[in-house]
This record gives C-alpha cells, structure tokens and sequence, in this order.
C-alpha cells in the first residue's frame, strides 16, 4: 500500500534481547503508524493506543474499561493489532495474531512497507513475517 510509515517501540528495542509482546496499527489520514510494547509495560492493545495518541495530545483518547478505550480524533482508526517475536536465530520479525479489543491487524497496510518497517526498529538484515 506504501502509505507514510511511522514505527515507535514504547520499550527498547533490542534485537540481541529477542523481545515480543503487542502491537497495534493505526492510520493518522495517509499516515499508518505501528506501535510495539513489551506485555510488562502494556498489558492490553487499549494500553498502547492510550499511551502512544496521549504522547499527542492526552485529549485523544478515552479510557472505557481495563482493556478498552475509545478514540476521541476523528483522523485516528486502529486498524486492529498482534502480537510480535523478534527472532534473531532466524533474523525474522514475526508478526502474527490479534487483538481482542480491536481485531486482527490489516496485513494489506503493512505490504509494500516491510524494509522501512525494519528499517526503523534498526533490523536491517531481517525479513518481515506477516501470519
């Protein structure tokens, strides 16, 4: 699809470290943003949409229930999330899954965007594993 692509880790992104956890993916307009956390610092995909659009403007977002929010910018729509493993043994960035709150993730907006995805987590010598 090759909208613009913003990538943001809300916890260090290692790869010598193998981290996993969640994702979301939201679209800002032509804008797609992919959000990674560790389960530690959010537990719920709803903790990642709140944490990343209040680094915005706190206003953003609602929070409905553990687990659950509400966007308040009519510009922003989750495009549904995941959960990722960063295997560096097979230098691959698995992407798989979804989420409960917000539904499986839009592969679609993520082909064509692969290498700049990578790119910005510095895995420059992985491969992108969409399941």
């Amino acid at each position: 699809m090759n909208n613009s692509l913003i990538v943001k880790s809300l916890v260090p992104f290692d790869e010598s470290d193998s981290p996993s956890g969640k994702f979301v993916l939201l679209l800002n307009g032509p804008v797609l943003h992919i959000i990674f956390s560790s389960l530690e610092f959010t537990p719920y995909h709803a903790d990642i949409v709140r944490e990343y659009l209040c680094a915005f403007d706190p206003s953003l977002v609602s929070v409905v229930a553990e687990g659950m929010c509400h966007i308040n910018g009519q510009n922003w729509k989750i495009q549904g999330g995941g959960t990722f493993e960063c295997r560096p043994e097979d230098k691959q960035l698995l992407l798989r899954g979804k989420s409960t709150a917000f539904g499986r993730y839009n592969k679609e907006l993520l082909i064509g965007n692969e290498i700049e995805l990578l790119k910005q987590l510095s895995l420059n010598r992985y491969t992108l594993a969409l399941r």
